[in-house]
């Protein structure tokens, strides 16, 4: 069973264009709606990948009531416990440009909790743990505005005591105070991480290589430091690909050339499929070859959504994966 946390849960709006330059009016070739944020993105491909999974999420005004009819049309109410708030859930438009196969995203910041509806979400996720026991716990999107920014980090060391595997991926200090707490696997991307890799490496006591080729071999001290804390790591990089420092050794894998729909929402699918693969395999090397084909067939869907596991293989067998450093995690 895995969990997930929805705490600025959107309503999203694709909108297909041919171009699209500022100044100008534009009628869109295609709209589509969608529940959205990342967790409900990831929700969505991990039932695709036919993993059992469970949503809380906050929701509010029209914009909410939204989410929920799409939620319902989709056949996924029954995975979401709902949380009602005062303001209104935010909006968030994809533009996609056909012409040069680009997408621009804009999202809004998506209203304030309360004390007391942040209060109730967070006791909800400790009373699910207690009553449920999931395997996984999936911290993952923004938080709304004005929001402690330890509340991940909170839910880390609460999973902990719970003996649940805790996943973040987040960005900022956020991010920053959840790796402290040292979750199971945090998966974030390599501009995120690099943002946040100066304070780390100061608390930390590591040393960073400013420049370095590949990408990788720089922050390779301080995602094995990361590692031997308790914390598995993995850094995707778009078309660089990505690298991973695990109990299953330190890896990198390639990325593959496709045909990109819409890109946004790759980065949800890997999770998915990082997530899906490592519950049936147990092993992170093969799980990371199928988490990079699972974020590459999502960008070929304009949709936040994956095929079958018999194509996603397929994607799989295309990707390239080397050992770093030629020696697993625990020889280091």
């Amino acid at each position: 069973m895995v969990l997930l946390l929805s705490l600025n849960t959107s309503l999203d709006r694709i909108l297909v264009l041919d171009d699209l330059e500022s100044g100008k009016v534009y009628r869109a070739r295609a709209e589509h709606w969608a529940a959205g944020g990342k967790a409900l993105n990831v929700l969505k491909m991990l039932n695709q990948l036919g993993k059992t999974t469970a949503t809380l999420l906050t929701v509010g005004g029209m914009t909410g009531s939204a989410i929920l009819q799409l939620l319902a049309d989709e056949h996924m109410e029954n995975q979401c416990i709902v949380y009602d708030i005062q303001g209104y859930s935010r909006i968030c438009d994809v533009i996609i440009e056909t012409s040069r196969n680009i997408s621009t995203v804009i999202n809004t910041q998506g209203p304030t909790l309360s004390e007391k509806e942040l209060f109730t979400v967070l006791e909800g996720v400790h009373d699910y743990m207690n009553s449920y026991k999931p395997d996984y716990l999936v911290l993952t999107g923004s938080l709304p505005p004005g929001t402690p920014t330890n509340v991940y980090a909170q839910l880390v060391t609460k999973s902990r005591e719970k003996n649940v595997r805790c996943v973040v991926d987040a960005s900022g200090e956020a991010l920053l105070l959840a790796i402290q707490e040292v979750p199971w696997l945090v998966k974030v991307n390599w501009y995120e991480f690099m943002q946040i890799a100066p304070t780390l490496s100061r608390n930390l006591g590591i040393a960073m290589e400013k420049e370095s080729y590949p990408w990788y071999l720089g922050i390779h001290p301080l995602c094995e430091a990361l590692h031997q804390r308790g914390t598995n790591v993995v850094v995707t990089n778009g078309i660089d690909g990505n690298a991973a420092w695990t109990d299953d050794g330190y890896w990198r894998t390639s990325s593959i050339s496709i045909t990109v729909r819409n890109a946004t929402g790759a980065g949800d699918a890997f999770l998915a499929g990082l997530i899906s693969n490592f519950i049936d395999t147990h092993d992170f090397r093969e799980a990371l070859r199928w988490a990079s084909a699972t974020g590459a067939n999502k960008a070929q869907h304009l949709k936040a959504c994956v095929d079958d596991g018999r194509t996603i293989e397929k994607i799989a067998r295309h990707l390239d994966q080397d050992e770093l450093f030629s020696q697993s995690a625990g020889d280091n």
